[in-house]
């Protein structure tokens, strides 16, 4: 790689910098665990007779699976990423030497490398005002120098500092060859400690509810799904005077959406029955989304109250341009809904970065996802589960109605959802016989329904969605298309 190309990119992610908050990819492990590799894979050819189980070793994929490794990192590049990670995570000769594979450390790190670089340098290609970059993973070794692992022995050490500063170097070197970006440190990003932070975020988020309104009275059930929010949520609502059961409320770091939460609303459901509570509100790990439950135990999504948000604000003439922002997967009883009231239902891919975009880009208030991502730009530029939970009890108390009256606002239009799993190199989408189921279920649920064909952005999936009065028939266009797919990936 010359010299001018580090240069070239150096200048431009300097400038990027300067201009926006760059977002990098997730968790390259679990992307590999929803392929469900076997130890043959691991070994590849190279290493088919190789006398040690390698399979785990997520590193050695860079040399035995390189098109797994890079179409993981297509998939976050699509999904919005700006900079994707390099598959080097236990790519140290230390911790490759768990497998007995410390000599190829260094063509491990310089593989990963490249094959990163590929893939970013093609999407910049055919987007050159989005630039995207590649970033050196260094991972934790798994020998320290400062702790013995003999309890027995307490001064023994299983490597020395020099031999991780050799190790690191090398790896290192392996990066830089393979086409990482070069940047100084105090270039890259900035930290500062807030100490009140918590405080601050509670005063926040009541800012954002009616003045001179309160919560006394109301019994309502918070699961924070032992993440974030799990001691803001629940002061909150017991500051603006609410009676609040906690659940979801101990993180140990590891129950982190662990059967609770908005992804497992059934602990919240139960609680809210058996306490006799006004609403159950389930936020999720990370505290961005929420699902509502009424008094009855019944589940509310996200289309509920972006319906009862919408035609809330519609009345109050507060509904920027008369829209509502949704993703494709919001139900059609909602798009029917909105018509009903003279309003329009704007969508968008998946994801609500993309919900967020819409709304800047036309000038919208209102928006979110059915899985409970709600944005609320007269609030904050983000979704924020708590602040719409607070919203919906607002409009309680406002409306004097039940959580039920307020969360069964249309009904919905039956939906199915299927999925086929697909492997690397595949295109399904792209065969005639697809193509063609896919032309008939459109045809077939035309009018009264619609069908949604669609890539998932984070696993290897073809996902089929349709929506129609008739049950039925909505079952068997699905099925036709998901035939045709699982025909079309057959080995």
């Amino acid at each position: 790689m010359t010299d001018s190309n580090r240069a070239a990119r150096k200048a431009a992610l300097l400038q990027a910098l300067e201009q926006r908050i760059l977002i990098i990819d997730g968790a390259t492990g679990s992307m590999v665990q929803s392929y469900q590799l076997e130890e043959s894979d691991y070994r590849g050819q190279r290493f088919a007779d190789y006398h040690v189980d390698v399979k785990g070793n997520n590193d050695l994929l860079s040399l035995t699976k390189p098109a797994v490794v890079q179409e993981i990192h297509a998939a976050y590049l699509e999904a919005g990423a700006d900079i994707i990670e390099t598959n080097t995570f236990n790519a140290t000769r230390v911790a490759q030497g768990d497998y007995q594979l410390g000599d190829v450390a260094a063509e491990i790190n310089e593989a990963a490398a490249r094959l990163a670089r590929q893939v970013a340098d093609d999407y910049t290609a055919n987007n050159p005002d989005k630039p995207r970059f590649v970033a050196g993973v260094l991972g934790p070794t798994p020998k320290t120098a400062s702790i013995s692992p003999d309890v027995n022995d307490p001064s023994y050490r299983a490597i020395t500092f020099d031999g991780l500063c050799k190790a690191y170097s090398e790896q290192v070197h392996g990066l830089i060859e393979g086409g990482v970006e070069l940047n100084p440190a105090d270039k890259i990003g900035r930290a500062k400690r807030i100490d009140d932070g918590r405080f601050r975020y509670v005063e926040r988020v009541k800012s954002s509810f009616p003045r001179q309104m309160r919560l006394d009275g109301l019994k309502v059930v918070i699961d924070c799904a032992n993440g974030a929010a799990h001691r803001v949520a629940p002061e909150t609502l017991w500051e603006l005077g609410a009676e609040v059961i906690e659940i979801g409320v101990s993180p140990n770091g590891f129950n982190i959406n662990e059967n609770c939460g908005s992804t497992h609303p059934e602990r919240a459901a139960a609680a809210v029955v058996e306490h006799g509570a006004h609403v159950g509100i389930c936020l999720d790990g990370d505290a961005d989304r929420v699902i509502l439950i009424d008094e009855t135990g019944k589940v509310g999504d996200g289309d509920q109250f972006m319906a009862l948000m919408a035609s809330r604000w519609a009345a109050e003439d507060r509904l920027a341009n008369g829209a509502l922002v949704a993703t494709v997967m919001s139900n059609l009883g909602l798009e029917h809904f909105l018509q009903g009231k003279g309003l329009r239902l704007e969508r968008t891919s998946v994801g609500d970065r993309y919900v967020v975009e819409r709304m800047r880009e036309g000038g919208f208030n209102l928006g979110g996802e059915q899985s409970g991502h709600i944005v609320m730009t007269d609030h904050a530029t983000t979704g924020d589960g708590l602040m719409a939970g607070l919203q919906f009890l607002a409009e309680m108390i406002r409306s004097e109605k039940t959580s039920s009256e307020l969360l069964n606002n249309f009904e919905p239009v039956p939906q199915l959802l299927k999925n086929v799993r697909f492997s690397a190199g595949q295109v399904p989408l792209e065969d005639a016989q697809v193509q063609g189921a896919i032309a008939q279920a459109e045809a077939d649920l035309a009018g009264q329904g619609r069908l949604l064909i669609r890539k998932s952005g984070t696993e290897p999936l073809v996902r089929v969605m349709a929506e129609h009065e008739d049950a039925q028939l909505m079952e068997r266009a699905v099925d036709s298309v998901v035939d045709a797919v699982t025909a079309a990936v057959a080995p």
